[in-house]
């Protein structure tokens, strides 16, 4: 179904929906409740997390070509086997991003084997790299390194490693008043609360390009405790 007839489909518009646009400054402020979508409130037995941002996001496509041959008549000296570069390339983004301190990540996702046989050695492999931080100039800097690596990795196995940027999403950091009120001590309740980044986007990611924002996560243990307690 398109767009414009799934609003159609709900009572609306789409030929008006310009008329809805909200302009900056239009409300006093939005603050999403949301639970934790990874496991970092659970381990800690923390319930509420107050959330500094959502992650700036950097995508990169990677398209790595060796020389597909035949598998048993190929000696292994011979081989540039674009495969074998993508798998040092993907251990490579592992290493990069745990190096150093922080809340950084980095995953490589999607790999797409050319000829993808059982015989052949791989002569064209495409996959994505993806970093994830607070910090755009941190994830930048990341990218660099690991271009670094991928020049080597290539000189190692006789393959060509193109990187080509895919996407970039700023990150949306959240308003420092209302942080500083979920951190409040609410009266007759004591509830230990943590601050995190938030690793995915949310809808206040967009909502803070027009006003303060703020987030707050729920550990999904307290989630499912608050919402049936326990006779």
């Amino acid at each position: 179904m398109k767009q414009a007839d799934a609003i159609r489909k709900l009572g609306g518009n789409p030929e008006r929906i310009a008329e809805a646009r909200r302009t900056p400054g239009s409300f006093h402020c939005y603050l999403e409740l949301h639970i934790e979508q990874g496991g970092t409130l659970d381990k800690a037995g923390v319930p509420i997390g107050v959330v500094e941002g959502i992650v700036a996001i950097d995508r990169y496509d990677v398209e790595i070509r060796g020389v597909a041959n035949h598998a048993g008549t190929t000696p292994m000296p011979d081989r540039r086997d674009a495969l074998l570069a993508a798998s040092y390339l993907t251990i490579a983004v592992n290493e990069v991003v745990r190096r150093e301190p922080g809340r950084q990540v980095g995953t490589v996702g999607q790999l797409s084997v050319t000829p993808n046989a059982a015989n052949v050695v791989p002569g064209l492999v495409r996959m994505t790299i993806e970093l994830r931080d607070l910090s755009a100039e941190k994830i930048a800097r990341l990218a660099e390194e690991i271009r670094t690596r991928a020049k080597q990795i290539a000189a190692q196995t006789g393959t060509e490693i193109a990187i080509r940027p895919a996407a970039h999403h700023d990150s949306a950091l959240a308003n420092p008043e209302i942080q500083n009120r979920l951190k409040r001590p609410v009266p007759g309740w004591a509830c230990n609360r943590s601050v995190l980044p938030s690793g995915a986007g949310h809808d206040a990611q967009m909502m803070a390009r027009l006003g303060p924002n703020g987030y707050d996560f729920h550990s999904p243990a307290w989630t499912e405790s608050a919402t049936h307690p326990k006779s």
